[in-house]
């Protein structure tokens, strides 16, 4: 893969698979008001097939809306970089770091 390929613009972190599909709504909604360049988002949450979303990548996306799990995998693999990235969004800040601050306790113990 070619660095190009798995590049965005805008990252939005959501601490919960809820938020981030919410906030993905929201920007399908919005972007039908926008003019050209059609706008490509990505919804990056467990459960759904990671392969359809590392092709998503490859072919080209300009927002990410993420949740911790599933972009500690992209990111483990080499599927998702996080340098070119323009914007990003820590939405519900405390309930990010929440998630972090657990999952380096538990490293710990």
């Amino acid at each position: 893969m070619k660095e190009h390929e798995l590049t965005f613009n805008v990252f939005q972190f959501q601490p919960s698979r809820e938020l981030a599909q919410q906030t993905y709504n929201q920007i399908k909604q919005f972007k039908a008001h926008l003019g050209a360049p059609p706008i490509r988002e990505l919804l990056v949450v467990g459960g759904v097939n990671v392969r359809e979303q590392v092709e998503a990548l490859k072919a080209g996306i300009d927002i990410v809306v993420a949740t911790p799990g599933r972009l500690e995998d992209l990111i483990s693999t080499g599927s998702l970089l996080l340098r070119q990235c323009r914007f990003f969004i820590l939405d519900e800040a405390d309930g990010n770091t929440n998630c972090i601050c657990s999952k380096i306790t538990y490293l710990k113990t």
